[in-house]
């Protein structure tokens, strides 16, 4: 199941008519989880893909002038994106950024589908 922002997620699923609002707490629990990278790998199936083997697309960068933390995501020619964000601070912020401004596909982890979610 395609990781996506989740307003489009909440718009895009069909919920089962039983048990929805657990469904649903669920779903947003997931989404409003601390973002570190147990999280990250903890929540989708294959990470690497978007952040790599050992998180070497994933940089972030001290902005001194701010006192922010700023991340980018780069390609596989470990090249900067031209795009740098302020860190994110939950598994949302990670999703709407990869989804919306580095186009890079998220799956969740099956495990989590099944525990969490509960379609049925």
């Amino acid at each position: 199941m395609q990781a996506k922002p989740l307003s489009d997620f909440l718009e895009d699923e069909v919920f089962p008519a039983k048990d929805w609002k657990v469904t649903i707490c669920n779903i947003i629990n997931t989404y409003r989880q601390e973002f570190s990278i147990e999280a990250v790998e903890q929540t989708f199936a294959f990470p690497e893909v978007v952040v790599g083997d050992d998180w070497e697309l994933f940089s972030t960068i001290h902005d001194e002038e701010t006192d922010t933390v700023l991340y980018c995501i780069r390609d596989e020619a470990e090249q900067f994106e031209s795009t740098v964000l302020p860190a994110p601070k939950t598994i949302s912020d990670f999703i709407e950024d990869c989804y919306r401004v580095w186009k890079k596909d998220l799956v969740f982890d099956n495990n989590l589908i099944k525990r969490n979610f509960t379609f049925k």
